[in-house]
């Protein structure tokens, strides 16, 4: 079942927490902090368009889920399959 979170006005820390609480049964933290720093970047970029979208899929952490990442220039959507 898909669920979807949409963050308005991106707030890094709203996105890692949704991302925490879908990976708490996970037990590679390394792992997954790796991941968060690599998406606290992402998140961060400055210049993208409105129309512009970047979807992240990181199957080898995330392992049984796959998490798509929709940013415009405002909000952020993840869509957790």
């Amino acid at each position: 079942m898909n669920r979807q979170y949409l963050i308005d006005n991106i707030k890094t820390n709203n996105v890692m927490n949704i991302l925490a609480n879908e990976y708490s049964l996970k037990n590679d933290i390394n792992t997954f902090n790796t991941f968060l720093n690599f998406m606290s970047t992402a998140l961060s970029q400055n210049g993208i368009h409105i129309s512009t979208y970047i979807n992240y899929v990181y199957n080898d952490i995330l392992r049984k889920y796959e998490i798509i990442f929709i940013r415009d220039k405002n909000n952020v959507l993840i869509d957790i399959r």
